[in-house]
């Protein structure tokens, strides 16, 4: 056996402990996810380059356009 390896070896004793602090961390985590994600959002927002808002379609002449609506009323053709 290589005497290096044995620095990486875990025993149960050492695991327990580190899985136990990951597991409250997730757990605290998952019980302010809603205020976390909020809070990650306006950070990440900072960074964000600022999109200008889409300009509506034009419509195109003779209606055919995608926001043309008929004129006509019920009845009538």
């Amino acid at each position: 056996m290589i005497p290096g390896l044995l620095v990486f070896y875990g025993g149960p004793d050492q695991i327990m402990g580190v899985t136990s602090g990951i597991a409250t961390i997730v757990g605290i985590a998952l019980m302010f996810w809603n205020k976390l994600a909020v809070a990650c959002g306006k950070i990440l927002n900072r960074f964000r380059p600022a999109t200008q808002p889409e300009e509506p379609p034009v419509p195109q002449k003779g209606g055919q356009g995608p926001v043309a609506k008929s004129h006509h009323k019920r009845g009538e053709e």
